[in-house]
C-alpha cells in the first residue's frame, strides 16, 4: 500500500476521512516496521504519547524507541472511527496483534490529528493494551512527564480557557469518584466516545451508564496535569492515583479531548488507563 505523503494532503472539502485513514494505515505501518522517518512526517513537533504501561512520552522519546527491535508482530486495527470536527480529528480504533511468545493480544487507541499548513498531523496518540502491566506511580515530587518546552506545547489563547479547563477537569475528576451523572450531562458534548481500559469503547450514554453503577475505587485524584489550548480545541493529559477495593494502590493516566461549542467547553473524547 502506497503511503500518502504530507504533500498530497486531501483538502479540507473533499477528502478528509480518506486522508486520516491512511494517515492512520501509514502510522500502524511505521510502528510495526519500525519506520522513524515516516513518523517524523506524521507527527506535529508537539506530539505526546501515552503507552499502555502509563509512561508519557516526548516527540523526541517517541522516536527514539525505534532504535531498538519491535517484539510484537501482525500489527493490525479494525473498528476505526474517524470524527473530523474542523481543523482537528479523532480516531479510535481497537487493535489486534500477536506477542512475542505467539499469544494474541488486543488494545484500543486514540489519536489525535490537527490540520496546520493544509496537512493533517498527529499530535497525540494514547495507546492501551489490555492486560498491559501498568507503570509504577512516581515517587512523590518526581514525575517523568515531559515538561511543557520538551513536548513544545503551544501558548493557551488566554488564561481564562485554561482555568475553565483545569475547573472542569476538577470537575471531571471528582464526578468520576462520586458518580456524579449530572454533572456529567453537563460537561459532557452530545458525540463523546470514551475508551476504557478494558479496550472498550462507549458513548456518551454508555458512560453515563457506567458512571451510575457503585464506584470500587476510592481516593480518585490527578496529577501532572497538562493543558493544551488550540484555538476552540484543547487537550488534557494527566496522571491519576486511587485505592483499589482491596486497600491497594492504583495509577493510571488520561488523555481528554475538549472542544469549544456555543460558548461552552465539551468533552468529545476520554481514553483512561488504570494500572
Amino acid at each position: 500500500m502506497r503511503a500518502l505523503r504530507p504533500a498530497e494532503a486531501a483538502p479540507s472539502n473533499a477528502g478528509d476521512a480518506e486522508t486520516l485513514h491512511q494517515l492512520n494505515r501509514d502510522y500502524l505501518h511505521s510502528f510495526q516496521h519500525a519506520d522513524a522517518r515516516r513518523y517524523e512526517e506524521i507527527l506535529a513537533e508537539d506530539f505526546v504519547n501515552t503507552r499502555p504501561d502509563g509512561a508519557f512520552m516526548s516527540r523526541a522519546e517517541f522516536l527514539a524507541q525505534f532504535a531498538r527491535p519491535v517484539t510484537i508482530s501482525n500489527l493490525d486495527a479494525d473498528d476505526v472511527r474517524i470524527r473530523v470536527l474542523g481543523d482537528f480529528a479523532l480516531i479510535h480504533a481497537r487493535m489486534t496483534y500477536t506477542n512475542p511468545d505467539g499469544t494474541p493480544g488486543v488494545g484500543r487507541y486514540t489519536d489525535i490529528y490537527a490540520r496546520r499548513g493544509g496537512k493533517w498531523q498527529c499530535i497525540a496518540a494514547h495507546v492501551t493494551r489490555v492486560g498491559a502491566t501498568p507503570a509504577a506511580a512516581p515517587a512523590a515530587g518526581t514525575s517523568s512527564i515531559p515538561t511543557r518546552s520538551a513536548i513544545e506545547a503551544p501558548q493557551p489563547e488566554s488564561a481564562t480557557d485554561t482555568e475553565l479547563l483545569e475547573r472542569l477537569n476538577r470537575d471531571y475528576i471528582r464526578s468520576v469518584q462520586q458518580g456524579d451523572v449530572r454533572c456529567f450531562e453537563q460537561i459532557l458534548a452530545n458525540d463523546f466516545l470514551n475508551s476504557n481500559p478494558d479496550g472498550t469503547l462507549v458513548d456518551r450514554a454508555g458512560f453515563l451508564a457506567q458512571t451510575a453503577r457503585p464506584v470500587t475505587i476510592a481516593k480518585l485524584e490527578a496529577h501532572d496535569v497538562i493543558v493544551r489550548t488550540l484555538g476552540d480545541f484543547a487537550l488534557i493529559h494527566a496522571r491519576t492515583t486511587y485505592t483499589r477495593p482491596d486497600g491497594k494502590p492504583g495509577a493510571g493516566r488520561y488523555t481528554d479531548a475538549w472542544a469549544r461549542r456555543g460558548g461552552r467547553w465539551l468533552c468529545v473524547s476520554a481514553h483512561f488507563n488504570r494500572g
